[in-house]
Formats: structure tokens, sequence, C-alpha cells
């Protein structure tokens, strides 16, 4: 992914944020939707830059109202950090069944 990091890193110094919030920048992957009791929502992956030429660019969620864009697009915003529990269990190989606390995160942008 080619893309100007420094131009990103200064899009961070434009977006006000609060507390449990975040700024994301990067390249529009996929998206899909999800029917809700508050109406339809948008769930479209964002590539971002990786941080040296050796590293995987990461890869989040982003949960919208409106759609954010096409695939391929740049995109920058400000997101509400979010989640819920996810618990679940493992067995080992011996048998043992172990129950695992984790938490699934929920990157919701942050519109108008």
């Amino acid at each position: 992914m080619s893309v100007d990091v420094k131009k990103l890193e200064g899009a961070a110094k434009t977006f006000p944020v609060l507390v449990n919030q975040a700024v994301v920048a990067g390249r529009l992957g996929p998206r899909r939707t999800m029917a809700l009791k508050e109406g339809k929502r948008f769930l479209q992956l964002c590539m971002t830059p990786a941080p040296d030429p050796y590293s995987m660019p990461s890869v989040v969620e982003l949960k919208s109202v409106a759609p954010l864009g096409n695939e391929g697009d740049d995109w920058s915003g400000v997101v509400r950090v979010g989640g819920y529990p996810n618990n679940f269990n493992v067995t080992d190989k011996d048998g043992v069944i172990t129950s695992v606390r984790s938490a699934r995160v929920v990157l919701e942008v942050v519109e108008g």
C-alpha cells in the first residue's frame, strides 16, 4: 500500500478527539451491511499504513451509519472506541476445558 504516512500523521492534528475516541486513517476495503433495531449500519474494512517497510499493515473494521467510500479510497476520521465481552471455552490436548475472557473492539465512526 503506497500511502503518504506524513500526510496521514498530519491528519491526526486536524481532528479533535475526546476520551475513548481515536483518529483512524487508511485505505478502505470491502463493505458489508448489518440490520439493527436502530436501522441499517455499514461495516467496512480499513487498512492502515504499516509503520515500516518490514511490518504488516493493520486492518480494522469501521462501523458507520452511511457508507464511508468505495473500496480503494483513502479515508481518515474520528472513531469512538467501544466493545463488548467475548467469553469462550477452549479445550487443550488433554481434554481440560478452560474459560477464556476476552473482548471484541468496535470502532464506530463519529459522524457529523
